[in-house]
């Protein structure tokens, strides 16, 4: 009786044993897939350098002023003088406003000599965030007028791809990344009129770039 008493109390401890190796492994495991997947997405912004098109409100306002909080180098693109001036009250000297119109080839050329004028011989962008856009008429689409459509198109999809195709080289400088403001409405069925087939154009874009 004692050996078979003895028998079981080592099967226990062994099974102890394994029970807690087991739960130290998942746990390590757990931990390491927790940072390892962090790090993937994490991005150190001290000291970094990004530009963001659309400034004058909204996100864009809100995301420049929070990264120029963060100790980042924002690169603030508004469309209006009264969005820099506003902007430039807000912020720190780390910040610097820039007039770009998205719709306008030779703007956006000029942000982009100003950018690389600012940034340091050595330095590229780090982020490209194409927020910039309008909403237009939100209904069927046979209320829209060709016009209406053009200018919706031109801010909102061509002119993400005329500002990331410009500024891709300083962002391939630094290993930087392109972020595209997209919409649930270019993939949802309800009638957007010209805003929901833009984002849609805008999803298909990003993934080619990416």
């Amino acid at each position: 009786m004692e050996g078979d008493k003895t028998d079981i109390l080592h099967q226990v401890d062994h099974a102890r044993i394994l029970f807690w190796t087991a739960c130290t492994c998942v746990t390590f495991c757990t931990i390491y897939t927790f940072f390892w997947i962090r790090n993937q997405f994490y991005i150190e912004k001290r000291g970094k350098y990004v530009l963001i098109t659309g400034c004058d409100t909204g996100f864009g306002n809100k995301l420049a002023r929070e990264l120029d909080r963060q100790d980042c180098h924002v690169f603030a693109t508004c469309f209006t003088e009264d969005g820099i001036k506003k902007l430039n009250e807000t912020t720190s000297e780390k910040l610097h406003c820039i007039h770009m119109d998205v719709r306008n080839s030779d703007s956006i050329k000029k942000a982009y000599n100003e950018v690389k004028r600012l940034l340091p011989s050595h330095k590229g962008l780090s982020g490209l965030v194409n927020n910039a856009g309008v909403t237009g008429l939100i209904g069927m689409y046979d209320w829209w007028t060709k016009e209406e459509l053009q200018n919706v198109f031109d801010i909102n999809l061509l002119g993400v791809i005329d500002v990331t195709n410009t500024f891709l080289p300083l962002v391939k400088k630094a290993k930087g990344r392109v972020v595209n403001m997209c919409s649930s409405l270019g993939i949802n069925p309800i009638p957007s009129g010209g805003y929901g087939i833009a984002k849609l154009g805008v999803v298909a874009f990003s993934d080619g770039l990416r």
